[in-house]
């Protein structure tokens, strides 16, 4: 999409990593490295411009660093900042949350998957990135092998590692993007063209034309003035007609959340209302009876005075009116497990306010959805129910039987090796990487990356290789050490893809190392769910970048925009085997992630670019009637609704009994929570448990579908105290809530 760009790039994007590869391995495409692609298109004479959002340094996203960086790279490249909502006199703070690109005014993109470290992800979610006899297939260099749950990195200019790949498993990433082409291109850019207009007036409108804010090259920031051509609503540019599917189109409406802090606009709430909408009215057939939505933040409840919106009402409203009609209306809901914030429940403030309002709003506190369905009379585990997502791999690093005899034989060790890894694949020979100084002095210092050691507790520091041709020398020494260990060579670097529709079973794969070295190489890790998705009835569908919460909802917080797509192309299916005409696009989405998630389909494997990898309008592959389709086509079917059920319960049965993962509903009480932590270290095997046994039972994990431990803590009430001083609960919640 960005490599077709002839006239011009927007993009608005609340963190940006310049650093980002867009196709990986790294090794095999170097050139798709985000700041290498911009950088080429304006040396064709592209226009690119960037709205950043510019949130508080402690939040690591440092957009004066991205903005500067990127600028530099060509005249052609401007970049605006704009500053969060200020809590100032009672106020609720608010960011720019939009993910947007447009290119040419032809294609957009919008949804829940930024230009960021972290974002990018395969089906079958590894966790793991060692290759030590193959450091060319490092998917994930430098600090895009993250965990914020164990510790988000610190000051994105520098580009090495945070964590040890040997110790800490990365955090599996779920988003959902959208591409398109047509009139709704127009009302994305519009969006984008009001915000840069409103940045450049709010920044600058005290300044004469001559003493206007320039970029590194000179360039005045420009007003922006949105140019329409009807040759524009031509797919011909695109696609040749024979190649071109039969399509009757989309219905599709962008809506948003703005208002006058954040766009200079009376306050929109228009993606709330679409989700009421979609959720409590009727559709075409007479009754909604479905809805799925994966969401990565969900806190409304109907607590008189606290945090609520009118879409978790018009839920329990639909719910109810259901139950009294007796018909067979399901909603599905899958949230992330955790926030994705470092630290522990007991001592991180912000993990207790965010798990205080997303439980208040589930099944506890007097005022929750299932409380208030109880209420009027009905079971709500009938209608509703949650889950989460959770992955596991296996870290190809025998320390005593292979890694320390490649050191040894190399004189090179590990960390060094990664640390060259990083200097090549994160940084350019043409210049310099950056280096830190010394806050009294001013002279450089030599730059570090910073590795944990095999010891947890310590840290080790790795100079780095000051050129990518030593860099490369380093590596090279320490791959040939593989000849120590010939046999190493057939050991697999991930197991991950056994919880997908492998060919093999994971009892099969070899180990090089003791039985106590592969126990301890297992890990376990949630899947951080980031998508911003509803889908009904298998017809609409709206993605975009809002979560279901009041930050993202009520358009005087956080910016946000969406997208509510119905296909015009109907498709024959079934909804609690009845016949139901669903939408092309609505009904394979949904089906497409149901399979992902129960693990009906063929893993990622290494190929070109497929399909469904490109932007619109190239057509995907109809997989109406492949494998695993008709096990998820009607999602109120005995069969369909049997198989996501038992998959959850089997795989939340395995990873409990095999790891012990932090939130269960066995945990109901602080100590019950901390004695679970004195036993077993996070996401590692229980000590007790036999590795043959634990594989056997990994093996029967299919997909990465996980139940919602309703229980969890429920016997307490301490997540979130009385008000702090000087802030609100309200405050506190939504502070939180608009940070991620």
């Amino acid at each position: 999409m960005l490599e077709a760009a002839r006239q011009s790039i927007m993009i608005m994007d609340w963190f940006i990593s310049p650093e980002v590869y867009l196709r990986r391995p790294p090794a095999y495409y170097p050139e798709w490295r985000l700041d290498r692609l911009l950088k080429r298109k304006a040396e064709q004479g592209v226009r690119i411009l960037i709205a950043l959002s510019n949130m508080d340094s402690s939040l690591v996203l440092n957009s004066k660093y991205v903005g500067d960086k990127l600028e530099s790279l060509h005249p052609n490249i401007s970049v605006l900042y704009h500053s969060g909502n200020p809590l100032e006199n009672g106020g609720i703070p608010g960011s720019n949350h939009e993910r947007i690109v447009i290119v040419d005014q032809y294609r957009a993109s919008i949804g829940s998957i930024g230009l960021s470290f972290g974002n990018w992800d395969s089906r079958d979610h590894p966790l793991t990135d060692v290759h030590p006899v193959r450091f060319a297939k490092t998917l994930y260099p430098g600090k895009d092998y993250r965990n914020s749950r164990l510790s988000d990195f610190h000051g994105i200019e520098d580009y090495t590692i945070n964590n040890s790949i040997l110790e800490t498993p990365r955090l599996p990433w779920h988003g959902v993007h959208l591409t398109l082409v047509g009139p709704c291109v127009f009302d994305i850019e519009a969006h984008f063209i009001e915000r840069w207009n409103f940045i450049k007036k709010l920044k600058h409108e005290n300044e004469t034309v001559h003493d206007q804010k320039e970029n590194t090259h000179g360039w005045i920031y420009l007003i922006l003035i949105q140019k329409i051509n009807s040759r524009h609503f031509s797919l011909s540019r695109f696609v040749p007609a024979s190649a071109r599917p039969p399509s009757l189109g989309m219905k599709a409406q962008v809506v948003r959340s703005v208002s006058e802090w954040s766009h200079d606009v009376p306050t929109e709430c228009s993606i709330q209302s679409a989700y009421v909408l979609s959720r409590c009215s009727n559709d075409q057939r007479g009754e909604a009876l479905y809805l799925y939505s994966i969401s990565k933040a969900q806190s409304n409840n109907f607590e008189p005075n606290s945090p609520k919106n009118a879409i978790a009402a018009a839920l329990v409203k639909r719910i109810i009116r259901a139950a009294e009609a007796g018909e067979n209306f399901q909603v599905v809901i899958v949230l992330p497990a955790l926030p994705a914030l470092p630290g522990n429940i007991i001592d991180s403030p912000s993990m207790r306010i965010i798990m205080d309002a997303q439980w208040k709003t589930i099944n506890r506190g007097g005022y929750s959805i299932y409380e208030e369905i109880t209420t009027a009379g009905f079971e709500p585990s009938l209608y509703i129910r949650f889950y989460h997502l959770r992955a596991y791999d296996r870290i190809n690093a025998p320390m005593e039987s292979y890694i320390e005899r490649m050191e040894t034989q190399s004189g090179i060790k590990f960390s060094q090796a990664q640390a060259a890894l990083s200097r090549i694949w994160m940084s350019d020979d043409s210049s310099p990487p950056i280096l830190p100084k010394n806050d009294l002095t001013g002279k450089e210092k030599r730059k570090w990356t910073k590795i944990l050691c095999r010891d947890r507790n310590s840290k080790e520091f790795e100079a780095m290789p000051r050129s990518v041709h030593h860099a490369k020398e380093l590596i090279y020494t320490f791959q040939k050490a593989v000849d120590c260990v010939r046999e190493y060579e057939h050991i697999a670097d991930s197991v991950a893809h056994h919880a997908m529709r492998a060919t093999t079973s994971l009892t099969d794969e070899r180990w090089y190392g003791k039985s106590r070295e592969e126990k301890a190489a297992y890990v376990s890790e949630m899947i951080h769910v980031h998508s911003k998705l509803m889908i009904v009835d298998d017809r609409r569908a709206i993605i975009g970048s809002a979560n279901i919460n009041d930050q993202s909802q009520l358009g005087t917080r956080n910016s946000e925009i969406a997208l509510v797509v119905e296909d015009m192309e109907e498709i024959p299916s079934e909804i609690d085997g009845r016949p139901h005409c669903a939408t092309r696009f609505a009904a394979t989405l949904r089906r497409m992630l149901y399979k992902g998630l129960l693990s009906p389909q063929d893993i990622t494997k290494p190929n070109p670019p497929t399909c469904f990898m490109r932007a619109a309008p190239f057509p995907n592959l109809d997989e109406t009637r492949t494998y695993g389709d008709l096990y998820v086509a009607d999602p109120l079917s005995p069969l369909t609704m049997s198989l996501w059920k038992s998959t959850a319960k089997l795989n939340t049965a395995v990873f409990n009994e095999v790891f012990n993962p932090i939130t269960s509903d066995a945990v109901q009480m602080v100590k019950q929570l901390n004695a679970n932590a004195s036993v077993s270290s996070y996401g590692r095997m229980v000590p007790d448990i036999n590795i043959q046994h634990a594989k056997s039972r990994l093996n029967q994990v299919h997909g990465h579908l996980v139940e919602m431990p309703l229980q969890f803590l429920i016997g307490e009430n301490w997540l979130i105290s009385e008000d702090e001083p000087g802030m609100s609960r309200e405050q506190l919640t939504v502070m939180v809530e608009g940070l991620i």
